[in-house]
C-alpha cells in the first residue's frame, strides 16, 4: 500500500500500516468508541471486528506520526478504510472503519488530511463513494464530516429488544 499524497500540516508525516500493526489498529479503533461511549468497560469484542477486516491490502490503515518521533508508538493519529460494495447500487464503494486523532492533536488538519488520504485511495480503486457511520451523540464528528461535503443518506436505528442499549 502507498503512502497517501496528500500533504500533512508541517511537522508531521504518513505512516502506512503493515500487518505487524495490528494490536496498535486495534487500541486505536477501542479509544475511538471509547470516547463515543465513556460508560462503556470493555472493547475486547471489538477485536473480533478488527479481525474480521485487517487486511493492510485489502482495507489500507495509514498513521500520521510526528516527524521527530517516526515509527514506534508515537502515532497520534490513524484512519483506516476498506472497500465493499454499495448497498443500493452495488457499486464499489469505500468505508471509512475508523477515523482516530489524539485529542490534543485535534483541530490541526490531521483529520481533514485523513479523510483526503481515504478519497485518494478510493478513487484510485475504483469506488463510486465513501461512506462511514456517526453514532448520534458524537455532534462534533457529524460537524466535521459535514464540512467536508458528507450528507446523511440513512438512519441507523436499532431496537434494545426490551434490554438498555
Amino acid at each position: 500500500m502507498a503512502t497517501p499524497s496528500v500533504a500533512l500540516p508541517s511537522g508531521y508525516c504518513w505512516r502506512v500500516g503493515v500487518e505487524g500493526d495490528r494490536e496498535r489498529l486495534c487500541r486505536c479503533f477501542r479509544a475511538a468508541f471509547a470516547e463515543a461511549f465513556p460508560q462503556q468497560q470493555s472493547w475486547q469484542h471489538l477485536d473480533k471486528t478488527a479481525a474480521r477486516y485487517f487486511h493492510p491490502q485489502m482495507a489500507p490503515f495509514w498513521w500520521i506520526d510526528p516527524v521527530e518521533c517516526q515509527g514506534g508508538e508515537s502515532s497520534v493519529a490513524c484512519v483506516w478504510a476498506c472497500r465493499g460494495e454499495s448497498q443500493v447500487s452495488g457499486l464499489p464503494v469505500a468505508y471509512l472503519l475508523s477515523l482516530w486523532v489524539h485529542p490534543q492533536y485535534r483541530r490541526r488538519g490531521l483529520g481533514t488530511a485523513s479523510i483526503a488520504a481515504v478519497r485518494e485511495w478510493a478513487l484510485a480503486s475504483g469506488c463510486s463513494a465513501l461512506e462511514l457511520q456517526v453514532f448520534s451523540q458524537n455532534l462534533e464528528a457529524q460537524a466535521f464530516y459535514r464540512r467536508l461535503g458528507f450528507c446523511v443518506r440513512g438512519l441507523w436505528l436499532q431496537d434494545s429488544l426490551g434490554k438498555q442499549p
